[in-house]
């Protein structure tokens, strides 16, 4: 199930909307944040102070860059995943060969989108005095089709930033991408895609900047059970927990652990740092936690945005006719300047503020 927007109607501005789509009114909070006062008060001291490497370090451990976590028997498909793809600030985004290697003999991959492709004369909603808004120029869809096939490719859009423009030019952002062969989901009407007919993604968003009733909520997935399919591997996709934290807080580990006697694995984005990729258990076969990939690309002015995590698992049936994750590989990943006007993303070893002591 992706997202289709049929014949368009477009505006003086260029902008796009569905005809099935009816956009609600809406009044732009002025200070666009998805936290309440003390929240967006802690982001920007961690932007201006920088990343505290201790708190929560000794709750959750990342797993081994390389590990088996459980044998499987038949029908193997390979997933690879990774977390924001951010604003590139009118950058071009080069994504590494040794990335494209990575993923090279992955069947999917998935993507958090986490920006509007808009026009950059585009302003932010009138009303607004404070809003980190993300826009994405056209290029990212080339960049993107650089690192991997579209027809391959789902992009959730369920996260803070998807009402930065208004609803128009969400939907205009939205045609775009379906042009261009990607599949995206994340929407209130589509929460989840079914990448073949054993494994399915389910995308929500815990926060959003604007009032955006278009996307999905993370919340509607904790209370219903209704996107589960049994017969499916079911990974939930969030956007979840709090930016430029180096490791999860008790609450979202204690969130983490209600999602996974759902789901049968958890990937999610949105601290714009990476953090730890954890072990857990669904139904009796091992699996992953994986808190935050943090951003795959970006042009944010503070180098502590340019990590991310590239993640690669395989799921097949074990012994039992369960659909589980077999073997899983991970790397740390760069945005890093190759030129005035150009940023590329290589996998690297580790990250500048973490302890390899941290890794088992």
């Amino acid at each position: 199930m992706t997202h289709k927007v049929e014949a368009d109607t477009r505006t003086e501005e260029g902008a796009v909307t569905a005809p099935n789509c009816k956009e609600t009114p809406v009044k732009y909070k002025k200070i666009a944040s998805p936290y309440d006062r003390k929240e967006t008060w802690g982001v920007i001291v961690r932007n201006i102070f920088g990343i505290d490497t201790r708190r929560n370090r000794e709750i959750v451990q990342y797993l081994p860059h390389k590990i088996v976590l459980n044998e499987t028997i038949d029908s193997e498909q390979k997933i690879g995943a990774v977390g924001d793809i951010m604003d590139m600030m009118g950058y071009h985004w080069i994504p590494g060969d040794d990335l494209k290697q990575f993923f090279g003999q992955c069947d999917y991959l998935l993507g958090n989108f986490e920006a509007t492709i808009v026009k950059p004369t585009l302003k932010q909603p009138k009303g607004v005095i404070y809003n980190t808004a993300q826009r994405h120029d056209e290029n990212i869809i080339s960049s993107l089709r650089d690192l991997f096939d579209p027809k391959k490719t789902y992009l959730s859009l369920a996260n803070n930033h998807a009402g930065d423009f208004g609803q128009e030019a969400f939907e205009r952002s939205v045609r775009l991408l379906d042009q261009n062969g990607f599949h995206v989901f994340g929407l209130a009407e589509t929460p989840y895609v079914d990448v073949n007919t054993h494994i399915r993604i389910i995308a929500g968003s815990q926060w959003s900047n604007q009032v955006c009733n278009y996307i999905s909520p993370l919340d509607s997935l904790e209370k219903s059970r209704g996107f589960i399919d049994q017969g499916h591997f079911n990974v939930l996709y969030p956007h979840w927990g709090y930016e430029l934290e180096l490791y999860p807080r008790p609450e979202i580990i204690e969130q983490g652990e209600r999602y996974v006697e759902q789901f049968d694995a958890i990937i999610g984005h949105h601290s714009h740092i990476p953090q730890p990729l954890a072990q857990a258990n669904h139904n009796a076969a091992k699996t992953i936690v994986a808190y935050s990939l943090g951003d795959i690309c970006t042009r944010a002015p503070y180098k502590k945005y340019r990590y991310g995590i590239a993640l690669k698992f395989a799921v097949g049936l074990n012994e039992k006719g369960r659909w589980v994750i077999g073997d899983l590989e991970w790397s740390f990943t760069e945005c890093h300047p190759i030129s005035n006007i150009e940023r590329q993303t290589n996998l690297i070893e580790n990250l500048p503020y973490l302890p390899k002591s941290n890794i088992a």
